[in-house]
């Protein structure tokens, strides 16, 4: 996401349906500290300066957390790198299986067949 995109988000859209719905408690606004939604660190000055002008609170978790607060998303990145490696290797053996080199094989192997691969697990 670019600073572009995640600004215009807070000024047009999150701030102005706070405003809308009358929500008169104190609001904080969580981010991670490497900022990892936006494209540089000069650009998260920008949003914090936006959402503090409008009375929002900012927190940012401390480094290295996301595999406490979001424990699924290292599963489920596990578990689809397990089954496509699978899925390359039988493609791999295959490939050889019909007589052809490792080389050949990693010719033809192109994003097109990783994100098949990927599909298919």
């Amino acid at each position: 996401m670019t600073q572009v995109l995640m600004n215009d988000w807070c000024e047009n859209y999150f701030i102005p349906n706070i405003r809308i719905r009358n929500i008169r408690i104190r609001l904080v606004y969580l981010m991670t500290q490497k900022l990892s939604y936006l494209s540089c660190c000069c650009s998260a000055h920008t949003l914090l300066k936006v959402l503090v002008k409008d009375n929002v609170s900012v927190l940012l978790f401390p480094p290295n957390c996301t595999s406490i607060i979001q424990p699924m998303d290292i599963e489920i990145m596990r578990a689809l790198k397990c089954k496509y490696k699978v899925a390359f290797l039988i493609s791999m053996l295959n490939f050889l299986n019909n007589g052809k080199t490792i080389h050949e094989f990693l010719k033809y192997f192109s994003i097109k067949s990783a994100l098949r691969s990927i599909t298919r697990s």
